[in-house]
């Protein structure tokens, strides 16, 4: 239980905590951005779960179709709250390019590497049926949801004002990646190794969600190097 909930509890604390810190004289852009991630991330995730809502007992359906309906809402709205309150600061300054190929190279690599895992066994005890996310229908919309908003995020990177938003929101759903494949890594490895072990697909899913956190951390640091947050270039006195 504690492992499954990581995802949505990051998810809440991350994007509180990125809400908070937005506020943060100098801060705001990339702050946004870490907002519009986690909800992004949890934008993916509810959706799956109402998806998935064909599959829980009759008498719970009520229940989870309304707490998914809840939080999804809240993501969407901390998402819109993100983005209204960029729209309203100015751009961020700097090159045409500040971030460079590389972190869009991580996080393109990381996607595809998310796709993948989701497609190979992430279970691989000799107790199961070696399982796939994909096999599981709805639950592969989240890793892969997070993957499309990750790539569109990279190519955000090269619009001129909107390169700190565009990192911050790779940090953000490249943490809630990160936690969503260790869940997927770590419960069957807690499992005897007669019932179940950790297969290829969780390990592949994890690699792609550090890609993408990583690409976030490059990206952030490239830009904020580049052009100080507050529209002071770098290098320059205030």
């Amino acid at each position: 239980g504690s492992f499954t909930s990581l995802a949505p509890m990051g998810i809440a604390v991350g994007a509180v905590g990125s809400l908070l810190l937005s506020f943060s004289r100098g801060a705001g852009a990339l702050a946004n951005g870490l907002v519009a991630g986690f909800a992004l991330a949890g934008v993916a995730r509810y959706v799956a779960v109402l998806g998935s809502v064909n599959s829980s007992p009759a008498e719970e359906t009520v229940r989870f179709v309304g707490g998914a309906l809840l939080a999804l809402g809240g993501c969407v709205l901390l998402a819109v709250a993100a983005l209204w309150r960029t729209a309203r600061e100015p751009g961020d300054p700097g090159r045409a390019d500040d971030a460079g190929l590389l972190p869009r190279g991580l996080v393109v690599l990381g996607a595809v590497l998310m796709v993948v895992g989701a497609i190979v066994p992430f279970n691989d005890g000799p107790g199961v049926a070696k399982p796939a996310l994909v096999d599981r229908g709805w639950d592969a919309l989240e890793p892969i949801g997070i993957a499309v908003f990750a790539v569109v995020a990279a190519f955000l990177l090269g619009a001129a004002g909107r390169r700190l938003l565009a990192s911050g929101a790779l940090l953000g759903l490249g943490t809630v990646a990160v936690l969503v494949w260790l869940r997927l890594l770590v419960i069957p490895a807690l499992q005897p190794d007669s019932i179940s072990s950790p297969g290829p697909g969780a390990f592949l899913g994890l690699a792609g969600a550090a890609a993408v956190l990583l690409g976030g951390v490059v990206a952030s640091t490239r830009v904020a190097r580049a052009g100080l947050p507050g529209g002071v270039p770098a290098g320059r006195a205030t």
